[in-house]
Protein backbone atom coordinates (compact mmCIF):
# COMPACT_ATOMS: atom_id res chain seq x y z
CA UNK A 1 0.00 0.00 0.00
CA UNK A 2 1.15 3.53 -0.77
CA UNK A 3 0.14 6.24 1.70
CA UNK A 4 -0.13 9.74 0.27
CA UNK A 5 -0.17 12.79 2.57
CA UNK A 6 -2.04 15.49 0.67
CA UNK A 7 -4.27 18.52 1.15
CA UNK A 8 -7.69 19.26 -0.22
CA UNK A 9 -6.92 21.60 -3.08
CA UNK A 10 -7.52 22.13 -6.78
CA UNK A 11 -5.08 19.48 -8.06
CA UNK A 12 -6.09 16.68 -5.68
CA UNK A 13 -8.61 14.99 -7.96
CA UNK A 14 -6.11 14.89 -10.83
CA UNK A 15 -3.33 13.58 -8.55
CA UNK A 16 -5.60 10.78 -7.32
CA UNK A 17 -6.42 9.88 -10.90
CA UNK A 18 -2.75 9.83 -11.94
CA UNK A 19 -1.62 7.67 -9.02
CA UNK A 20 -4.55 5.28 -9.42
CA UNK A 21 -3.78 4.95 -13.14
CA UNK A 22 -0.18 4.09 -12.25
CA UNK A 23 -0.74 1.99 -9.10
CA UNK A 24 -4.38 0.84 -9.28
CA UNK A 25 -5.90 -0.11 -5.96
CA UNK A 26 -2.66 0.43 -4.03
CA UNK A 27 -3.17 4.03 -2.88
CA UNK A 28 -4.56 5.51 0.31
CA UNK A 29 -4.85 9.30 0.54
CA UNK A 30 -4.73 10.98 3.95
CA UNK A 31 -6.16 14.40 3.18
CA UNK A 32 -5.36 17.20 5.58
CA UNK A 33 -8.20 19.71 5.93
CA UNK A 34 -8.81 22.91 7.87
CA UNK A 35 -12.19 21.62 9.05
CA UNK A 36 -13.46 18.06 9.54
CA UNK A 37 -15.00 16.54 6.42
CA UNK A 38 -16.62 13.20 5.75
CA UNK A 39 -17.72 13.25 2.10
CA UNK A 40 -14.75 12.69 -0.23
CA UNK A 41 -15.01 13.86 -3.81
CA UNK A 42 -13.71 11.03 -5.97
CA UNK A 43 -12.90 11.10 -9.65
CA UNK A 44 -15.66 9.44 -11.65
CA UNK A 45 -15.59 5.65 -11.42
CA UNK A 46 -12.97 5.50 -8.64
CA UNK A 47 -13.21 3.71 -5.32
CA UNK A 48 -9.91 4.96 -3.95
CA UNK A 49 -9.58 5.03 -0.17
CA UNK A 50 -9.53 8.66 0.97
CA UNK A 51 -9.40 9.68 4.63
CA UNK A 52 -10.15 13.29 5.56
CA UNK A 53 -8.73 14.58 8.86
CA UNK A 54 -8.25 18.04 10.29
CA UNK A 55 -4.54 18.88 10.29
CA UNK A 56 -2.66 19.18 13.57
CA UNK A 57 -5.18 17.05 15.47
CA UNK A 58 -4.75 13.81 17.37
CA UNK A 59 -7.14 12.18 14.90
CA UNK A 60 -4.85 13.15 12.00
CA UNK A 61 -1.77 11.77 13.76
CA UNK A 62 -3.64 8.60 14.75
CA UNK A 63 -4.73 8.03 11.14
CA UNK A 64 -1.15 8.63 10.00
CA UNK A 65 0.21 6.05 12.46
CA UNK A 66 -2.50 3.52 11.55
CA UNK A 67 -1.90 3.67 7.81
CA UNK A 68 1.87 4.08 8.04
CA UNK A 69 2.10 0.72 9.78
CA UNK A 70 0.96 -1.19 6.67
CA UNK A 71 2.32 1.20 4.04
CA UNK A 72 5.25 0.10 1.92
CA UNK A 73 5.85 3.65 0.74
CA UNK A 74 4.99 7.11 2.12
CA UNK A 75 4.46 9.96 -0.34
CA UNK A 76 4.71 13.43 1.21
CA UNK A 77 3.01 15.86 -1.18
CA UNK A 78 3.31 19.63 -0.61
CA UNK A 79 6.02 19.45 1.99
CA UNK A 80 5.77 23.19 2.60
CA UNK A 81 2.78 22.38 4.81
CA UNK A 82 4.76 22.39 8.05
CA UNK A 83 2.31 20.22 10.04
CA UNK A 84 3.78 17.29 8.08
CA UNK A 85 7.19 17.99 9.58
CA UNK A 86 5.72 17.15 13.01
CA UNK A 87 5.15 13.59 11.80
CA UNK A 88 8.85 12.74 11.48
CA UNK A 89 9.03 11.12 14.93
CA UNK A 90 6.02 8.91 14.06
CA UNK A 91 7.60 7.35 10.96
CA UNK A 92 8.86 3.83 11.64
CA UNK A 93 12.55 3.34 10.97
CA UNK A 94 13.26 1.94 7.53
CA UNK A 95 10.07 3.14 5.80
CA UNK A 96 10.58 4.29 2.23
CA UNK A 97 9.78 7.99 1.86
CA UNK A 98 9.14 10.10 -1.24
CA UNK A 99 8.95 13.89 -1.14
CA UNK A 100 6.77 14.89 -4.08
CA UNK A 101 7.32 18.54 -4.99
CA UNK A 102 4.35 20.40 -6.42
CA UNK A 103 6.19 23.69 -6.77
CA UNK A 104 5.51 25.78 -3.69
CA UNK A 105 8.22 23.91 -1.78
CA UNK A 106 10.85 25.59 -3.94
CA UNK A 107 9.81 29.16 -3.07
CA UNK A 108 11.90 29.99 -0.02
CA UNK A 109 12.27 26.78 1.93
CA UNK A 110 12.04 27.10 5.67
CA UNK A 111 15.06 25.78 7.60
CA UNK A 112 13.20 22.68 8.83
CA UNK A 113 12.28 21.62 5.30
CA UNK A 114 15.71 22.54 3.96
CA UNK A 115 17.41 20.44 6.65
CA UNK A 116 15.08 17.49 6.07
CA UNK A 117 15.74 17.45 2.34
Amino acid sequence: MILHLVEEEKFLSKAIQLFEDTFPGQNVFLVGTKEPKSNPILPKGRTTQIIYQKTGTKAYKDAFVTYTGSAELLFFHNLYKTYKLELDTLIPHGKKLVFFLWGAELYGLCNKIDNLL
